[in-house]
């Protein structure tokens, strides 16, 4: 899976950039969530910040709330197809499958 780069310059906060890229952080977060459940991975990358060679990732262990953000985020967008992907995803990181 490749990793995209997100816009960041020195000074920049991460809760700047995450509320000015909202629905491209929350897409990603889910996609790449998406992507360790179905490998098995404990971790994932987010993204590169700009051309740093930084990059934020997310441990397994905080996956579930951040697809509880996720859900919380398409259902303000209204895009109920996602929300119950999220859902489903919750569903499978707390099953024993993938512990």
């Amino acid at each position: 899976m490749e990793i995209p780069k997100i816009d960041y310059e020195d000074g920049d906060s991460l809760e700047s950039i995450f509320k000015q890229k909202r629905g491209v952080v929350y897409n990603r977060i889910f996609e790449s969530i998406k992507f360790g459940i179905k490998n098995k991975l404990k971790d994932v990358v987010i993204f590169e910040l700009g051309d740093t060679d930084t990059y934020l990732d997310l441990m397994k262990e905080d996956w579930e709330n951040s697809l509880n953000n996720c859900v919380f985020y398409f259902t303000e967008i209204e895009d109920y197809e996602k929300c119950l992907e999220c859902k489903n995803l919750i569903k499978e990181i707390n099953s024993n499958a993938i512990k």
